[in-house]
């Protein structure tokens, strides 16, 4: 009977070869990069993990190879030691070795822990579609560019370090699967972010590829969201933003795509962006977006919001959203409509002018007389009045009254037969007041391209 080779025995010239060698072998520039990233083990903590010990012993020729290697090194030291000659002896200045200069190339600074934690978020690059926010993501030694809404598929790769040790500095070197870039371009950066963590402003000093330079540079917005596939800023700090996702102006029969910049407003400290998407849009005094969990606000609503194409609810049975197609989409003809509805309580509307479009706004609250439940909170009564639903999960929004809780709701006409509503909402109707005059100066500062 033959008895197997063993992958050891079979494996052990060339690794012997490998040791006698003066060269570096191929796969050690790999290892050195692997193991400057990442805390390891020691290899000796599990003498088991590449083969068993029986497997080992069992295999006597193998046993006497590795007995004898190990009395050959084990005699040369004894023998250099004990070398009276070398005693004393002057000794070559030492020069570095191809593996201690393997080690120095294939050992890249790894980037900084406020770069590369989270994400950064961004307006429209040219690498990405035209009508789409940008996402700009580093590893440790890597970065990558994608579109904000489609983060698993980059559009730019690049292998990344730290110059300098960091603090102000990376370089970038294009990766085997880029395509944006010629193999081997290389290009180096200027970076900082802002006191509060939330800003990244990223300039380039040289690169030979254009197109990563125009990618990557400019201003970037940590991606802040709380809420589950939800994309958003979270937290601002104080100034003007540009929304990545609503599209006020857009069709809603058109299909879903994202629509950058159609939106910009201003806000002072202490405010969150807590939700963007394609229909709908919410700003938060940073204080309520603290208690916010990847299900939403969980002690009631206290927020801006801003809805595409708002469309009157009929009230069902099983209190299910359905569209009252014979109410009109215009500002007067909604308004009209919630002043009829028996279970709203409303003001006599107001004029508005916001960035040039006319509106008019009241506030409502449920009606005394109101009971109907439809389940929600703590069993109050409830009545969903305006909303949208088409398509996806991210077309889909819906302004309801629940128990005390009270609404301003602007209506604007945005031209061509556009209507948007903002709407500030409280769950609490003793900050209501409070909440209103903290949030029309945002609201006047809303910009729609």
């Amino acid at each position: 009977m033959t008895t197997p080779i063993d992958p050891v025995e079979r494996r052990l010239p060339e690794a012997l070869t490998d040791l006698a060698s003066p060269r570096t072998p191929d796969y050690f520039i790999d290892i050195l990069g692997q193991t400057a990233r990442v805390h390891q083990r020691p290899a000796w903590a599990r003498p088991g993990r590449w083969f068993g010990l029986n497997g080992f012993f069992g295999r006597p020729a193998l046993v006497a190879v590795v007995v004898v290697l190990v009395a050959v090194v084990g005699g040369g030291i004894i023998l250099s030691q004990r070398n009276p000659a070398s005693v004393g002896a002057p000794t070559a200045s030492p020069t570095a070795s191809p593996v201690s200069s393997a080690r120095s190339a294939a050992s890249p600074q790894a980037l900084p822990a406020a770069l590369f934690s989270g994400g950064w978020l961004g307006d429209h690059r040219p690498l990405v579609d035209p009508t789409a926010a940008a996402a700009l993501r580093f590893g440790s030694n890597t970065v990558s560019v994608t579109r904000a809404d489609r983060q698993s598929a980059a559009v730019l790769t690049a292998s990344a370090a730290a110059v300098d040790g960091g603090a102000s500095q990376f370089s970038l070197e294009t990766g085997p699967q880029d395509v944006a870039c010629q193999a081997g371009d290389r290009g180096t950066y200027d970076w900082s972010v802002s006191a509060s963590g939330r800003i990244l402003t990223v300039n380039p000093l040289q690169d030979a590829c254009a197109a990563r330079s125009t990618a990557v540079s400019g201003t970037w917005w940590r991606n802040g969201c709380k809420l589950d596939s939800v994309t958003c800023l979270g937290d601002l700090d104080a100034g003007t933003y540009p929304s990545l996702f609503i599209g006020p102006r857009l069709d809603p029969s058109s299909p879903s795509t994202p629509s950058v910049g159609a939106m910009t407003y201003t806000v002072p400290a202490g405010w969150a962006n807590a939700a963007d998407t394609r229909a709908g849009f919410r700003l938060t005094p940073s204080s309520d977006f603290a208690t916010e969990t990847p299900g939403g606000p969980q002690h009631g609503f206290h927020e801006i919001r801003v809805g595409l194409a708002p469309r009157a609810n009929q009230v069902t049975p099983d209190c299910n959203w359905s569209v009252d197609a014979s109410v009109a989409t215009t500002v007067d003809g909604l308004l009209a409509w919630i002043a009829k509805q028996p279970a709203l309580s409303s003001t006599s509307p107001s004029a508005i002018t916001i960035d040039g479009n006319p509106g008019k706004w009241v506030d409502i609250r449920l009606a005394p007389t109101w009971k109907a439940t439809c389940g929600g909170g703590d069993g109050s009564p409830e009545r969903a009045f305006l909303g949208y639903a088409s398509g996806t999960a991210d077309d889909r929004w819906t302004a309801d009254l629940l128990g005390q809780e009270r609404y301003r709701v602007i209506l604007l006409d945005l031209g061509s037969g556009h209507t948007v509503g903002i709407f500030i909402d409280s769950s609490d109707p003793a900050t209501f007041d409070d909440l209103v005059s903290q949030s029309m100066p945002i609201i006047n500062s809303f910009k729609f391209q």
